[in-house]
């Protein structure tokens, strides 16, 4: 995380790419200058007949080359900052890019609506910026923060926790949709995403609320953990609070998700309510 004292003193450096994952339409009206438009939508992709999946790591290549950026390159990712969904789209893309083995990484901690507004109205700016000089980026896949549905399966038997970080009315199985039985992966904690950010908007809370809030909830944060939410969306925060804050050295996401989870038969699934 960076915040807005560093934003505003190293937003211009060298070797810092500033890339605004908020929808392209959104960028052209007003964006920070010397930022590039990098819109969420093309951090996930459909595979398998499932949505909001991880791109390959060609796709990411090319979307990376494409806007200039080297192993070497320090991202920061910016979101609009108006609510947890908006944080969780900037850790969501974080962790891809862990994911591709981009190790130089960063999100604004409150996106842009989170800047001081003297700064903000400073750094905005509508005119179209120069194009990056393409580069050849090459990925280094690091599978060990992906979890599969064998991951799942797996989890107990080697002592692993899997944090469900959808609502409390969908983990209970009171919230039902066509497409999914309703219910958590069995055994599962849950740590709805919204809780994680104050009041639900895109800034963190802090490292002890947050400590003794996955605590309440039954978390183990000495033991490795999944996440998992419906498509992999909510669950990145709870991710990337696990690993980066919290000290969770072992965290997977499971990007299929329940998207994925619930469609098959074979899958455990307990709901603790009938709707």
């Amino acid at each position: 995380m960076v915040d807005a004292q560093w934003f505003a003193e190293h937003a211009g450096d060298a070797g810092v790419a500033l890339l605004d994952l908020r929808p392209a339409q959104q960028y052209q009206r007003a964006h920070v200058t010397g930022s590039f438009s990098a819109p969420y939508q093309k951090w996930r992709m459909e595979r398998k007949d499932l949505s909001g999946m991880a791109p390959s790591p060609e796709q990411m290549e090319k979307m990376l080359s494409a806007l200039g950026v080297t192993a070497e390159t320090h991202i920061v990712l910016l979101s609009g900052g108006f609510s947890a969904g908006d944080l969780a789209s900037a850790t969501r893309a974080f962790w891809t890019l862990k994911l591709i083995g981009h190790d130089k990484a960063s999100i604004l901690d409150g996106g842009l609506s989170g800047l001081p507004q003297p700064l903000l109205r400073k750094l905005l700016t509508q005119a179209v910026p120069a194009k990056p000089k393409p580069t050849q980026y090459v990925a280094k896949v690091n599978n060990d923060i992906l979890a599969t549905d064998q991951t799942i399966l797996d989890a107990a038997k080697h002592h692993v926790g899997v944090n469900d970080a959808r609502s409390v009315a969908e983990y209970i199985g009171l919230y039902v949709t066509p497409e999914e039985r309703p219910g958590a992966i069995p055994g599962a904690t849950n740590v709805p995403y919204d809780w994680i950010t104050v009041n639900g908007g895109g800034k963190l809370r802090s490292a002890e609320t947050l400590r003794a809030v996955f605590a309440l909830q039954g978390v183990d944060l000495s033991k490795p953990q999944i996440t998992y939410c419906h498509t992999g969306h909510r669950a990145s925060l709870n991710w990337f609070v696990m690993r980066e804050l919290l000290g969770v050295a072992d965290v997977k996401l499971y990007d299929a998700s329940m998207a994925n989870w619930a469609r098959n038969p074979e899958r455990p699934i307990k709901a603790l309510i009938t709707p």
